[in-house]
């Protein structure tokens, strides 16, 4: 807490109010089991951090959002409010049409360039392609992208030199593919039923790139096809909302997760979750925010190399100096004994910490993937030491 009164102390209200509602919201995280009260107040205090920062943005969507669903389905005016809803989200046509030419601007100077890896022109092209496809494509043309799209992901990936997982899966879509006599909506669910066997890749570090599953665009199309055989909200209104593309926002969505990898790579970047899977948890039985104030200092100027990343975390800026670190560092440098048990990660439910009696995540993966991270902050850590380097962090 001393470098909150110290912020205070030098005329930074707001820095104190802002760190106090973060403390409320990580309280109200912490609960065993939620109420519905308890996430009516997460998303007021949500809001409230938006308004501190000076973006109503939040406030309005969610007001916005709550008048949606007040309206009956029937109404003339439920075409309207969501139309309201996605400009409140910066979710209009016009822009995203905008985000992805200039997000493929951006991939083409680099091709030219050759200034950055062959891998992410590759897959960042893939993907903008497909967002570009689906947002230039009137709706019921949309599912014949998906079929075509991964027509094309099969003939890449499922030649007779070809192997590993991607070729497995291929393997077993092409014959289905091949098959003309049928409709599109046939197709798809025959699709959407062979790729539910796609492996999964068990626990994940936060931000993670989708890409480190070796058959992530098989699961993009996967998660396409889903969307597209839902049922919406508007039932069996034959007229779409012109600017309703549920498609095109889960591709740019991958694509955001993709950059976000790029711009926080873990050699670079540590971020620990504030549940059972925190690597502080469980090796020292404490969660970063209750020791933050302890072993970090203030920064008064950032250094402009930190000022990206600390616009993108939008936080108090501070850091951990060197003796921190290597205290941290020795106190991971041995595997924990202190391993979590099955009942306490199930408790925080499947959407947060997804366990299961055996697969993927089952404990003992869950046990290696706690090794991992281990390994991984450690490595994270002896950087810095090497570098002689404080950590810029966030609190």
């Amino acid at each position: 807490m001393i470098l909150s009164f110290w912020r205070l102390l030098q005329g930074e209200p707001l820095l104190w109010a802002t760190l106090l509602a973060k403390r409320v919201r990580e309280a109200l995280a912490h609960e065993i089991a939620p109420t519905p009260e308890s996430a009516r107040a997460s998303a007021l205090v949500d809001q409230f951090l938006d308004l501190l920062a000076g973006e109503p943005a939040l406030r309005l969507q969610t007001l916005l959002e709550e008048l949606q669903a007040t309206i009956p389905a029937c109404s003339p005016l439920t075409g309207p409010a969501a139309c309201l809803v996605r400009l409140a989200r910066g979710q209009t046509r016009s822009h995203v049409i905008d985000t992805i030419s200039k997000l493929s601007n951006e991939v083409q100077h680099h091709a030219a360039h050759a200034d950055w890896p062959e891998e992410r022109l590759r897959d960042l092209g893939w993907l903008l392609a497909l967002a570009h496809a689906l947002v230039h494509a009137p709706q019921e043309e949309q599912r014949q992208i998906l079929i075509t799209t991964l027509s094309h992901l099969c003939a890449a990936c499922g030649g007779p030199e070809q192997e590993g997982a991607e070729a497995e899966i291929s393997a077993r879509l092409i014959p289905v593919l091949a098959c003309s006599e049928q409709d599109d909506a046939l197709l798809l669910r025959r699709l959407q039923a062979l790729l539910e066997g796609l492996p999964d890749m068990g626990p994940q570090p936060p931000r993670a790139d989708p890409r480190l599953n070796p058959v992530w665009r098989f699961r993009l199309l996967r998660e396409l096809i889903s969307l597209d055989a839902a049922p919406t909200e508007r039932g069996e209104d034959p007229e779409p909302f012109a600017d309703d593309f549920p498609l095109v926002e889960h591709v740019l969505w991958a694509i955001t997760r993709v950059l976000s990898a790029w711009l926080f790579p873990p050699d670079g970047y540590f971020r620990d979750p504030y549940t059972d899977a925190s690597i502080l948890w469980v090796a020292a039985g404490a969660f970063w925010p209750s020791i933050a104030d302890q072993i970090t200092e203030p920064v008064d100027e950032p250094s402009q190399r930190s000022s990206p990343w600390l616009a993108e975390e939008g936080a108090i800026p501070a850091q951990i100096p060197l003796a921190r670190v290597r205290e941290l560092a020795a106190l991971l440098s041995a595997p924990s004994s202190n391993l979590p048990e099955q009942h306490h990660l199930a408790r925080w439910g499947a959407p947060t910490m997804r366990v299961e009696a055996d697969g993927p995540y089952c404990l003992s993966a869950w046990h290696a993937y706690f090794e991992q991270r281990r390994q991984t902050l450690l490595a994270f850590l002896e950087e810095a030491i090497a570098r002689e380097e404080p950590i810029l962090c966030s609190l």
